[in-house]
C-alpha cells in the first residue's frame, strides 16, 4: 500500500478540499500546518466570528473535530504547531520548508499531496512551499488539490489555477470514484466550522492536479548526466 501524506493549512482544509481522495486512500496521514494552539486568552478574528472564548479553546476543539473527521475517513491527523494568521504569528517560507522537510523525512511518503493555493494567504504560503520540499525527495509523486469552497466562490481563482499547473508542469488527474456519503459525514464532524464552510459547496467533484516528477529542464539535465 502506497504511503500518502495530505497537508492542509487548516483543521477542515483537507477534507473540504480532498475528503474523496483521502477515502479512496485508507491509511493516509493528513498533517494540518496551521494547528498551532495559542495561549488561553489569545483572540483571532476567526474566533470572534465562531463565537469562541479564545483561540486557546477554539483551536483545541478543530483538533479534536479534526481527528474525528479523519477517522471516518480512515485517515489519521497529525497536528503541526505553526499559528493560524489570524494570530499574527507569520511563519517564514523557509521555517515552513524546514518543518515540511521533517514530516516528510519521519513520514516518508510515496505520494505528497496538497493545495494549489487559493486566496487565503495561509494556503497560498503552503502551496508556495510544499511543491519544492517534495520535489527534494526523489520517487515522491506529487498531486495538487483545488481548494474548497475558494473554487467557487471568487472569479480569480481560476487564473490561479492556471498559474500553479504552469509552474509545476501540471496534467489534470483523472477523476476517481465519488464517495460523497462519507465525505459529508466527515464534514458534519467539523461542527464548529460548519456556518461558516459552506459544506454543499464542497461536495462538488474533486480536481486534484498531477505534478510532473522532473521539469523539462531536469529532464534534460539528467539525461546527460553520466
Amino acid at each position: 500500500m502506497k504511503r500518502v501524506l495530505v497537508l492542509s493549512a487548516h483543521l477542515d482544509d483537507a477534507v473540504l478540499s480532498a475528503g474523496e481522495f483521502i477515502a479512496a486512500h485508507p491509511g493516509a496521514t493528513v498533517a494540518t500546518v496551521f494547528a498551532g494552539v495559542p495561549e488561553p486568552g489569545v483572540r483571532g478574528w476567526y474566533d470572534r466570528q465562531t463565537e469562541t472564548a479564545d483561540g486557546h479553546a477554539a483551536m483545541t476543539l478543530r483538533r479534536a473535530e479534526d481527528a474525528a473527521a479523519l477517522a471516518v475517513l480512515d485517515a489519521s491527523a497529525l497536528h503541526l504547531d505553526l499559528f493560524d494568521r489570524q494570530y499574527r504569528c507569520r511563519a517564514s517560507d523557509d521555517g515552513l520548508a524546514a518543518l515540511l522537510r521533517d514530516v516528510l523525512g519521519a513520514h516518508r511518503p510515496d505520494v505528497v499531496v496538497g493545495p494549489v493555493g487559493l486566496l487565503h494567504p495561509d494556503h497560498r504560503q503552503l502551496a508556495r512551499v510544499w511543491p519544492a520540499v517534495a520535489r527534494e525527495r526523489p520517487g515522491t509523486a506529487a498531486l495538487a488539490y483545488e481548494d474548497l469552497p475558494y473554487r467557487l466562490s471568487f472569479a480569480e481563482t481560476a487564473g490561479r489555477v492556471r498559474q500553479f499547473a504552469a509552474a509545476h508542469g501540471a496534467v489534470a488527474e483523472a477523476p476517481g470514484a465519488r464517495n460523497t456519503d462519507r465525505k459529508a459525514a466527515a464534514i458534519a464532524a467539523y461542527a464548529s466550522q460548519l456556518p461558516l464552510v459552506y459544506p454543499d459547496q464542497c461536495l462538488v467533484p474533486e480536481r486534484l492536479w498531477r505534478l510532473w516528477r522532473l521539469l523539462a529542464t531536469e529532464q534534460r539535465a539528467a539525461s546527460v548526466t553520466p
